[in-house]
């Protein structure tokens, strides 16, 4: 079976418009299979106060925009979290804001997605530091292997 595999590799210093300080990181692979299902995992390390994690787009490296979809609906209660954050499958019933299916592996394909796990310390005001960046802490840019 061939298997088509992209990777984001997830850094504070990735995140767009302005770069975070953040001691996390983490990786995304998504393996596109013959049968048209892309298979998700989200390893990080070191991240505290997770709150919500998407695949976003179109933009590219320095760009930012809307969310497509989810990769989790429940955030892990452990800070800091380091460990398997998110796996599952996106395929054609999935359900994608702003592009189908076939748009998303566009997308893919020409590096105009990206994920971002977002941080949120719950109290006011936010981006205070690391576990506090609701517009997101670790950033990385979705590209074929």
């Amino acid at each position: 079976e061939d298997v088509i595999v992209y990777r984001a590799e997830l850094s504070g210093a990735a995140e767009r418009p302005d770069p975070r300080t953040s001691p996390a990181s983490g990786t995304a692979v998504f393996r596109l299979g013959e049968d048209d299902v892309i298979d998700y995992t989200v390893d990080i390390s070191n991240l505290s106060n997770i709150s919500a994690g998407h695949i976003h787009g179109p933009a590219g490296v320095d760009g930012s925009a809307g969310v497509i979809i989810a990769l989790f609906s429940t955030p892990p209660g452990a800070s800091p979290f380091t460990g398997r954050l998110a796996e599952g499958s996106i395929s054609a019933s999935s359900s994608l804001a702003g592009v189908d299916f076939a748009g998303l592996l566009n997308l893919l394909e020409t590096g105009q997605a990206y994920v971002n796990i977002h941080t949120n310390d719950g109290v006011d005001p936010p981006n205070t530091g690391a576990g506090d960046f609701p517009g997101g802490e670790i950033r990385g840019q979705i590209v074929r292997e």
